[in-house]
């Protein structure tokens, strides 16, 4: 949400951020690309369920994480390597639920969790490094 956005640039600035840090992390978190952007870096615990529709920081995180693994969100545009979004949409879902059948967390695209990034998906991910 727009205060929790705040809270953190809050929480920034009392630590005597410099002002592009604060700039980069308020684009992050808004969904901006920034280079260097040091979202992903900062998220890599994911701790909400991700699903379509889902929104923020952790989705782009997933995204970075997918695609450098070679669970490609999309091969232009957004959610393609260096186009991470923090939207959870069709693409990132179907890359989502490769990682989960290659980690036999999901049978198949015929599975209702297929796609869905719940507490197993999460150690998984946890477990390949992200």
């Amino acid at each position: 949400s727009v205060a929790q956005v705040q809270s953190i640039l809050d929480v920034l600035a009392s630590f005597d951020a410099d002002a592009s840090t604060i700039a980069s992390v308020k684009a992050a978190l808004y969904g901006g690309t920034t280079a260097g952007s040091v979202t992903s870096a900062a998220v890599r615990v994911f701790k909400a369920n991700l699903t379509t529709g889902s929104l923020g920081s952790e989705v782009k995180a997933l995204q970075e994480f997918l695609n450098a693994k070679g669970y490609t969100i999309a091969a232009s545009g957004s959610g393609s390597p260096g186009n991470e979004s923090t939207y959870f949409g069709a693409k990132t879902k179907a890359a989502a639920g490769k990682f989960q059948t290659d980690k036999g967390i999901v049978s198949g695209a015929d599975d209702p969790n297929y796609g869905y990034v719940g507490p197993a998906t999460r150690k998984a991910l946890k477990a390949a490094g992200c």
